[in-house]
């Protein structure tokens, strides 16, 4: 089994993905963050009360897992709240209330077409950051909206599972449980990446 999921600005310059971006400080309020969430994250986590998250227990946060070295200011592996709350922090220091995201989603390396994509806020967050969805289009293309109000066209920033599902015409799931019911795909949406705005999802069938 392989699965990828990253952020890129190489798929841009490819052509692979369209639409603009909107990365300046908006009139909107940015959502408050719980200010226990990194303790709450390691709370919930740290199956060896060793006060970090590594090895295995990194497998249950995908978002932070995914940009690992973002997070890891030491490079030693492991996960401390310090890392986490570093990492909120640079995302209140952005100013950005929401911010436009897309994602292609390919399936054994092919746009994955009118697949649902829901990304799920850590719970550890707090109940202000919103959840976002979108539908992929003709080329595995998904534009992530927490609703039609023209203000909440994008995401918060913060950690987020990626949850992917196409129905059949019999109304059953054609995607692995391991990208929805019990998704290993997570990504971290922030302002200090320029190419953060970009998602790309590959998914491998069985």
């Amino acid at each position: 089994m392989m699965l990828l999921i990253r952020t890129t600005r190489a798929l841009l310059l490819g052509g692979l993905l369209l639409g603009g971006c909107n990365r300046g400080p908006t009139p909107l309020k940015a959502p408050r963050i719980d200010g226990n969430a990194a303790s709450a994250a390691i709370e919930q986590f740290d199956d060896d009360h060793d006060g970090a998250l590594g090895g295995a227990e990194l497998d249950k946060v995908p978002a932070i897992k995914s940009n690992l070295k973002r997070t890891d200011a030491n490079g030693d592996g492991k996960i401390t709240a310090d890392e986490i709350d570093a990492r909120i922090a640079a995302w209140h220091r952005s100013g950005l209330a929401v911010t436009k995201i897309f994602a292609t989603v390919r399936q054994n390396k092919q746009p994955l077409v009118g697949a649902h994509l829901t990304m799920v806020p850590e719970k550890f967050l707090g109940p202000h950051i919103k959840p976002a969805t979108g539908t992929t289009s003709a080329g595995g293309l998904a534009f992530l909206t927490i609703s039609a109000k023209p203000e909440e066209a994008g995401m918060h920033l913060g950690y987020y599972r990626v949850v992917v599902s196409k129905k059949g015409p019999d109304g059953k799931e054609t995607i692995p449980d391991r990208y929805n019911n019990t998704t290993l795909l997570g990504v971290e949406i922030t302002a200090d990446d320029s190419s953060s705005d970009r998602v790309l999802i590959d998914l491998t069938s069985p």
